[in-house]
Formats: C-alpha cells, sequence, structure tokens
C-alpha cells in the first residue's frame, strides 16, 4: 500500500509540491544519513517547503546555504 497517487498520463503538465512539517531542521540537517538533494531525487518534487518551527532568525542563512546545494532559488 502506498499514499502516492498513480502517475499523470505522459504529456501531462505537473507541478509536484512537497511539503514537510520538521520542527528541528538544524537538528536534522546535522545528521549524516540526510541529504536534501537524495531527497530531492527519491522524490521527484519541483518544489520543496519546509515548515519550521525552531528557527531562530540568526540561523535562516545557514540552513538556506545547506538546502540550497543544486538549487538555484530559495526563499
Amino acid at each position: 500500500m502506498t499514499m502516492r497517487p498513480p502517475p499523470l498520463p505522459e504529456g501531462t503538465m505537473s507541478v509536484k509540491i512537497m511539503t514537510w512539517n520538521v520542527n528541528g531542521l538544524r537538528a536534522l540537517l546535522k545528521l549524516e544519513s540526510f541529504s536534501p538533494l537524495q531527497l530531492a531525487l527519491r522524490e521527484n518534487f519541483d518544489v520543496l517547503c519546509f515548515q519550521e518551527a525552531k528557527i531562530q532568525v540568526k540561523n535562516v542563512e545557514e540552513v538556506k546555504k545547506a538546502l540550497s546545494d543544486g538549487y538555484d532559488h530559495s526563499f
């Protein structure tokens, strides 16, 4: 059983958005087993949205840098 919907027919225009309520993103990024790039390759999303409740303003740039490897845009 999977929660994934069936694939769209070939030629269908679509955007895949993945959202994740992390609640501890800095700790997640410190784990050697976590790779944002591997997540992107596995899930094949176009847009990734993280919701983070514990991040301080002073740490935002550090997190953006850690997540932006292989991506052109982040905000």
